[in-house]
């Protein structure tokens, strides 16, 4: 199993910040890889995720004095995931105690992705209460987007007239829109004068190696009882990569490259 853990500290009291917690349709905001939330009944919810490959987990949640456990597990493949916040009280302030753990699937690539969880549970957490929603006009919008996928991807859920779009920028510019066509979407921005709420911010995934041999090495000790596909992407051009009981079965990468390579997906077939 892996497990992480952050420690931070907020101004607020200690029951506001539980109760926000506690309720699983908030976690939409502050979860990194959250795709979708379906409640149950009062105490469980379906939470469905994508990191590599799609999770959708069964969760409870348990609400304590000072901490809260949302955990759940996944039939097929078998997952654990638990995340657990504790809440200490002090004079001035509160601090929060989070941990991330997770059994399945995946592991040899999870340890880092469940850090970057976190620490994007604490940024999102911090950012809520300096400023619940920030709103800029479409030139400040663009430019912190494009600033800040420089080098990496990222989704952006934002606001324009009281619609949702969502928005997917790549090493600076923008790539995909959702909601709406993409020409039509820029057409509206060029005369659009009012501000823009940016309801959500996430770095879209990616784990980078070195050659293409260590990725292959490492996905062959993953796949020595399954089957698995991998997307990768190698100078902005995808492949696919297919092993079966720690055998590669299907590439089409050519052999003779020598360079860097992300992993972008990888799923159980």
């Amino acid at each position: 199993m892996i497990e992480k853990e952050i420690v931070f500290k907020l101004n607020v009291k200690k029951q506001d910040f539980m109760t926000l917690i506690s309720s699983p349709l908030n976690l939409t905001q502050f979860w990194m890889f959250l795709k979708e939330i379906r409640i149950l009944n009062e105490n469980e919810y379906i939470a469905k995720f994508k990191v590599f490959m799609n999770f959708n987990f069964k969760m409870r949640r348990v609400i304590n004095p000072n901490q809260i456990i949302h955990e759940g597990v996944m039939d097929f493949p078998r997952a654990i995931f638990r995340f657990t916040v504790n809440v200490l009280e002090g004079r001035k302030e509160i601090v929060i105690a989070v941990k991330g753990e997770y059994q399945g699937p995946l592991e040899f690539l999870a340890k880092s992705p469940m850090k970057k969880f976190l620490e994007n549970f604490r940024d999102k957490v911090i950012a809520y209460y300096e400023k619940k929603q920030e709103a800029f006009t479409v030139q400040e919008l663009f430019k912190k987007l494009s600033d800040d996928s420089k080098g990496k991807s990222i989704i952006a859920i934002i606001e324009l007239d009281s619609k949702e779009y969502t928005l997917t920028f790549k090493d600076g510019k923008l790539e995909k829109v959702e909601g709406e066509n993409y020409n039509d979407f820029l057409t509206r921005l060029l005369t659009y004068s009012g501000f823009v709420k940016l309801l959500r911010e996430e770095e879209i995934y990616e784990e980078e190696y070195e050659s293409l041999d260590d990725l292959i090495q490492r996905l062959k000790e993953e796949s020595k009882d399954k089957e698995l596909e991998a997307t990768v992407i190698i100078k902005d051009k995808s492949f696919k990569i297919i092993l079966k009981n720690g055998e590669v079965i299907y590439n089409n990468v050519d052999p003779k490259y020598k360079g860097k390579l992300k992993l972008i997906e990888l799923n159980e077939k």
